[in-house]
This record gives C-alpha cells, structure tokens and sequence, in this order.
C-alpha cells in the first residue's frame, strides 16, 4: 500500500498532472491500474475484516488460555468436573471450557468430518472399546510374546486393511516412545503402564461436543458419552498429572500427531500449574 502512495504521489507531482489544462484521458494506461490499487486495496480489506469477523473474535478466544461462555454455563457442577478430561483438547482448540458449546464457528470442525469425526457419531463409542488404548496393549503383549522379526507378520494377521495399515504406523511410533517420553516428560514405568486411555477418553469428550454443535447428536447424547469417559478415567487415574501424561503418549503415538507434542505440552504444563485452570479448580475424583 505504501508503495502504491508513492507512485501515486510522483505521479500526481509530475509536469503532466501540474498542467492547467490536464485531463485524465492523458493519462498513461499504467496510471488507470495504480490509482485503481490505490483505492481498491484498503476497500479490500474493510470488506475482509467485515468477512471475517466471527473468525477474529475466534482468535481472541484462542489466545484466551481458558475461554469460559460469555453466555454462562448450562452444566451442573459434576457435568463441569467430568467435561475436563478434555480440557487438554479444549486448550489446544481454543474452545470453551464451561460448556458443551465450543465458542468455535460450526465450519471450523468441517474438515475434521473424514478424520477425527466417524460418518455416525454414535460410533464414537468405539473409542471406548478400539481406540489407541487398544493398540496400545495388543502392541506390549505382542513385545512380551512374539519375537520383534515377526511383529508385521503378526499384525497383518490379527488386523485387515488400513485396520491393519493403521497398528503398523502407530508400531513405528511406538519402538521409540518410552526413551524419549521418559526423557522429555520424566515418565515413570507406572505412566507408561497406564497407558493412552486418557486420550481416547479425551476425544470421545471433546468430538462429542463438535458432534452436539453440528446437530448431529443430542444434549443427552453427548453428556452420556461424557459421563461415561469421565467414569472410566476416574477408576485408572489418580490425578489430572496422570491423565495428562496418558494424554501425551497418545498424542505423540497417534499417527500423523507426534510433532504436535511440542506444541501441546506447554499448555498441558499451564493446565497443571496456573490458579485458572479448571484443573485447579475440581479433582479428577
């Protein structure tokens, strides 16, 4: 734009616009196109920030560490407690983290149809049952019975087409996990023990919710699914340190997600250390 401001002005000083009897049929074909920038750019970018208010009010919201529904909240008090086992998922999505809707514009989550959200999300209950925590334990039985040549022999036998595809990317993941966990987050044996639940608990919480937003589930639906996260965290973690570390050795195993392990783990440390964090607020149990 400034450049354009220059050009301009040159142009506007020189002998030819200085002529009484100037007319802009004199005026060069270039001239047209450079006072035409002139006024079309800033034109253009009223027309974008009006475009794209609600996105700018969302950016806002995501620099918020922990955005609460100006509108208030809807939950009970236990609701609120069993809804932060995704509030890792909140604090990296910019979402709420006082009630079931996101603050978020329903378009956001579009392009999440095809990876995160299956096609009928009453099949996010399979995250209960065949999620990553699955993986994760046919993977540490296979390491204590099965000879390390004959792992890809044995998972392309117990898992069929990109089931099968899937386990062996997140194996690839998986050979190296625990030296580096344990040397980026002092992870214990008993963390490692426990496992990915805390993840897959996490996104049935947190996809339930952008399923609710997108009218694709009920209220009811979407608290059940919560509630009965909440429940089967509560009886293997002890605390939100617990669940958080479960937490990030899902995401770091999940295929496609190790690198955004750099990116999430401050916020999980601000979870666990700053007085507003909801965390800070309610026990895990």
């Amino acid at each position: 734009m400034k450049s354009y401001s220059i050009i301009l002005f040159l142009m506007l000083s020189s002998p030819l616009f200085c002529q009484e009897d100037f007319s802009f049929s004199e005026l060069p074909w270039f001239g047209y196109i450079i006072i035409g920038l002139f006024f079309l750019t800033p034109l253009l970018r009223i027309l974008r920030v009006i475009k794209n208010k609600g996105i700018k009010s969302v950016s806002s919201l995501s620099r918020s560490s922990f955005p609460l529904n100006p509108k208030g909240t809807e939950l009970s008090a236990q609701e609120m407690i069993e809804m932060q086992i995704s509030a890792i998922d909140s604090r990296w999505h910019g979402c709420y983290i006082d009630s079931l809707e996101t603050g978020q514009p329903t378009n956001i989550f579009d392009s999440w149809k095809d990876y995160y959200l299956p096609a009928e999300p009453e099949s996010l209950t399979e995250l209960f049952d065949r999620g990553d925590a699955h993986i994760f334990h046919y993977l540490e039985n296979l390491k204590s019975t099965v000879d390390s040549g004959q792992w890809q022999e044995c998972i392309c036998r117990d898992f069929q087409g990109k089931e099968a595809q899937w386990v062996l990317d997140y194996h690839s993941n998986w050979e190296f996990s625990w030296d580096d966990m344990e040397k980026r987050f002092h992870f214990s044996q008993e963390d490692y023990q426990r496992g990915v639940l805390a993840w897959d608990m996490s996104r049935v919480a947190f996809l339930s919710r952008i399923a609710y937003q997108q009218g694709r589930i009920t209220r009811e639906k979407v608290l059940e699914y919560i509630k009965k996260a909440h429940e089967i965290c509560a009886g293997t973690f002890q605390n939100w340190e617990e669940l958080s570390k479960s937490y990030l050795l899902g995401l770091y195993l999940h295929p496609g997600r190790t690198g955004a392990l750099e990116e999430v783990a401050p916020m999980v440390e601000d979870l666990l250390s700053n007085s507003k964090s909801p965390w800070k607020k309610c026990h895990l149990k």
